[in-house]
């Protein structure tokens, strides 16, 4: 009778873990997936501005030698992620295939200036860091205009501004649920132990000395759930650029990787938290207490 009373004490503790790796595991994975999608709307984010143009116009009697000077200026610019040289002939041929006639031979000559395309870096594309670069490059004595789409980056600052207001909104709410989530499904999976715990103090076992086996027990269940997260992840990233290529140019490994590493953080830190709150609930109750 003993042994069987032992063996189902067991299982029952066996399958409370179980059920406690896939409760952290499925909260960990959204979580996760939360800030894949965060870290793909602020690559996106970056994408788009770094693709806006800053145009500078060159004035009529510009000469090669200040125009290759500019060229050599701009490209070692911490503002810049990268720059193209425009010449008149080029801007017209452009033109001339956006409109789908030749309007040089209609006015006789070609009104258009050289220009260099300059693509900024992503922090500097913003409405507060261009305006200093604008102002910099219109007081060079060869460029004669400055242009780039003010109200398309303006659009993007008011969008971003909102969406990381969301996101951060979103951010707490989904990390105080997961925790809510992961602290009961630890707290049950110790329900059934708590006359265990009680009865180890009440022959006199140190605190420290109860708590130490269930947070190493929580430890590695944490790093298990942490890890099935992970690799859920993993595959939902592979499945998402399978389906869709051009996510792949939108990752930065660096950050993915942190975020891999903070979501099995979390499950570390989470369980361990979770199960010492409760043990610690459970030693300070009375033996009435338990039975309610």
């Amino acid at each position: 009778m003993a042994q069987s009373g032992l063996k189902y004490f067991r299982m029952r503790a066996r399958r409370a873990a179980l059920s406690s790796v896939i409760s952290v595991t499925l909260v960990l994975y959204v979580l996760g997936l939360f800030g894949l999608v965060a870290l793909h709307a602020g690559a996106l984010s970056s994408f788009v501005r770094e693709n806006l143009l800053l145009q500078v116009f060159l004035d009529e009697s510009a000469t090669a030698a200040p125009i290759n000077q500019l060229y050599r200026d701009l490209k070692a610019a911490p503002f810049t992620k990268s720059v193209k040289y425009i010449s008149k002939e080029e801007a017209s041929g452009l033109m001339k295939r956006d409109l789908g006639e030749d309007f040089v031979s209609f006015l006789d000559y070609n009104p258009l200036m050289a220009s260099f395309n300059v693509n900024l870096r992503a922090e500097y594309a913003r409405r507060d860091s261009i305006l200093p670069v604008k102002a910099r490059l219109s007081v060079h004595p060869i460029v004669k205009e400055v242009y780039y789409q003010e109200n398309a980056l303006q659009l993007l600052d008011q969008h971003a501004e909102q969406v990381i207001l969301l996101f951060g909104g979103f951010s707490l709410i989904l990390l105080l649920t997961s925790f809510i989530l992961i602290n009961q499904s630890v707290k049950l999976a110790l329900f059934s132990q708590r006359f265990l715990i009680k009865t180890m103090q009440l022959v006199g076992a140190t605190k420290s000395f109860i708590r130490k086996p269930y947070l190493l027990k929580a430890l590695m269940n944490g790093f298990f759930a942490g890890v099935l997260a992970v690799l859920l992840l993993v595959a939902t990233m592979a499945a998402a650029q399978y389906r869709l290529p051009e996510l792949a140019s939108l990752q930065r490994l660096e950050e993915v990787a942190v975020l891999l590493a903070a979501v099995l953080g979390a499950g570390l830190l989470l369980s361990w938290f979770s199960t010492y709150t409760a043990i610690s609930r459970y030693l300070r109750y009375n033996l009435e207490e338990l039975y309610s």
